[in-house]
């Protein structure tokens, strides 16, 4: 039995005022303390989600690498989605 569905990204754009744009996405464990402490410019930890391992690649500060942001969705979605489905965005990538 399903008991919800989640997004495996969310888009930020001044949330609660913070100024910030950004694609939100779910890590694994650990992963978005690293990046925020290894690039605070680049990463945030967005507000609520944050303790569930989720990071905010942000999109306002210098020239958006697209290729991370679909590294960034893929990753999040691959830990979001049902098992059968991550499998199939695996095998494609």
């Amino acid at each position: 039995m399903r008991r919800g569905t989640t997004s495996a990204a969310y888009f930020l754009d001044n949330h609660h005022g913070d100024g910030i744009v950004a694609l939100t996405g779910k890590g694994l464990a650990g992963d978005n303390k690293a990046l925020t402490e290894a690039q605070p410019r680049r990463f945030c930890l967005p507000a609520y989600i944050a303790a569930k391992g989720w990071v905010a690649l942000r999109l306002d500060v210098g020239k958006v690498d697209w290729d991370e942001v679909r590294e960034s969705l893929l990753g999040s979605y691959v830990l979001i989605a049902p098992k059968r489905l991550a499998k199939q965005v695996k095998s494609e990538a």
